[in-house]
């Protein structure tokens, strides 16, 4: 019986060293889709960021930093994106400027937590190096509801602003899609 046992154990052993259990996630290997038109040729967008708000919460350079990361890490192309300026011409500017930033906060969770509702208004516009407009959003609003401790609502938007995943979302969860592709 002993020896049954370990030849199971071993058997199994055996599964798990050939990486059964701890292969990588299966990728899909489909290609992107085509990239609008217009963004053919395009090698870098840099990403500029404005708060023309009267409250100026969020950091516009964070702001241009973490879509620009979030832009390359969600899409594949070629094209990468940059914060603020690059040396040389760019393909095309994304130009994002928050409008107005407004906040809610619902009641207290058991650990002390509130579910803030973010709601900045946001303009976004990409512009190819001639100044055709590529893709642009106006006035858009997308809400983004993280966990944060505080109830003042200034300490609430540095604790969004510290936030990398949640800045990008401001210009809504498909975005980088929205523009590259013209699908959402």
């Amino acid at each position: 019986m002993l020896v049954k046992k370990l030849i199971t154990l071993a058997g199994a052993l055996g599964i798990l060293a050939c990486g059964a259990c701890f292969l990588p996630d299966v990728v899909d290997r489909q290609p992107p889709p085509p990239l609008i038109p217009a963004l053919q040729g395009v090698k870098t967008i840099v990403v500029v960021a404005t708060n023309s708000s009267s409250t100026h919460y969020i950091d516009t350079d964070r702001l241009a930093a973490a879509i620009a990361k979030d832009i390359n890490q969600r899409h594949g192309t070629k094209i990468r994106a940059v914060a603020g300026t690059t040396a040389g011409q760019p393909g095309a500017t994304l130009s994002v400027d928050i409008r107005d930033e407004s906040a809610t906060s619902s009641p207290v969770d058991k650990s002390g937590r509130l579910l803030w509702t973010f709601e900045p208004k946001v303009s976004a516009t990409l512009t190819s190096s001639d100044g055709q407009v590529l893709w642009e959003e106006k006035e858009e609003v997308h809400k983004v509801k993280p966990w944060i401790t505080t109830n003042d609502e200034a300490e609430a938007w540095k604790e969004f602003g510290r936030r990398e995943w949640a800045l990008p979302e401001i210009l809504g969860p498909n975005f980088p899609e929205a523009m590259l592709y013209g699908r959402w």
